[in-house]
């Protein structure tokens, strides 16, 4: 998962149509994402072609290719602002400097004094800002991930690089230990370090594993809901349905047990919900995108540094 991710095609497309500059009139039609004919199209979309979609995804990766092996700090500057989606204008707002400053930088004209400053507003690390390099990349880090297939691609691979991490690691240690190892491991490893950050994530024991499903793939930047159904019921309705959806019970259940307690306590029973369908695009986006964990590994991260600091001590 990363910045280019979303809960539908029609928000992911947009995202990349900003990332790459593309104007938004026509862009549809130009990209080849829906047909182009002469009379306008009216409600919603057709489904977007899917060779077009493909080439968007082709355009994202070479650009990302382009963060890894840019040259000169006026394109690194360009990039970052780039995959922040903003502007000269944001960026001189944030700096206290002008837009045209700004351009200048970008272009080479000028070169920014306060670099750190100018890398904390860009949310990257100075020292790629300065010097470039992929080794100046952290494998959190959005500069350079990749999109479609080729993220994938990523993510198969660093699966098996995780897996043969486990191999290695001692047997029977505690789930909290053994996460806080592989994240050390992807933080510090070269080669472990490019392979999550191209993919957008890592691959973490799952806390609820079955047989079939001992990994859960937790991005860096996990995806939010828009919210746009919570103006039909209240944020209690809300936390409700969520916790009777994460029960695993079947959706005839559920449903009976949601209209009764809402009617416990006095709440609008969601008579728009589609349940089912609700149910079913959750379990298309765990394994499409999988879940973010950061909350459980920074909590096994920070079990292990006192388990080490404290065997350091004795």
């Amino acid at each position: 998962m990363s910045m280019f991710d979303a809960y539908t095609t029609t928000e992911a497309v947009e995202i990349k149509r900003q990332f790459l500059g593309a104007p938004k009139k026509d862009f549809l039609r130009n990209a080849g994402l829906v047909p182009n004919v002469a009379k306008r199209h009216v409600g919603r979309h057709r489904r977007y072609d899917e060779s077009a979609l493909k080439l968007l995804d082709d355009m994202i990766n070479a650009k990302a290719v382009a963060a890894e092996t840019a040259r000169t700090i006026g394109e690194r500057i360009q990039l970052a602002i780039d995959y922040q989606l903003g502007t000269d204008a944001h960026v001189g707002r944030e700096m206290g400097v002008s837009r045209e400053l700004v351009r200048q930088w970008r272009t080479g004209i000028a070169i920014p004094r306060d670099t750190a400053k100018l890398a904390a507003t860009l949310k990257v690390p100075e020292a790629w800002l300065v010097h470039g390099g992929e080794e100046n990349l952290p494998a959190d880090s959005h500069i350079g991930v990749r999109v479609g297939n080729e993220s994938m691609r990523y993510r198969t691979i660093l699966r098996e690089q995780t897996e043969a991490l486990l191999d290695g690691a001692q047997k029977g240690g505690a789930t909290a230990d053994i996460q806080a190892f592989i994240e050390a491991k992807i933080r510090s490893d070269a080669r472990l370090m490019q392979i999550a950050r191209r993919a957008g994530g890592r691959w973490q024991l799952n806390p609820l594993a079955r047989h079939d499903d001992v990994f859960v793939f937790a991005p860096w930047q996990p995806i939010h809901e828009h919210g746009l159904t919570k103006r039909y019921w209240s944020d209690d309705v809300e936390a409700l349905i969520a916790a009777k959806m994460a029960s695993g019970k079947t959706v005839y259940a559920i449903a009976r047990e949601l209209k009764h307690e809402c009617e416990a306590n006095g709440w609008k029973y969601p008579t728009r919900l589609a349940l089912y369908k609700r149910i079913s695009t959750m379990r298309e986006r765990i394994v499409k995108f999988g879940v973010d964990l950061n909350d459980v590994v920074a909590m096994a991260c920070a079990t292990f540094c006192m388990k080490t600091s404290t065997e350091n001590s004795l």
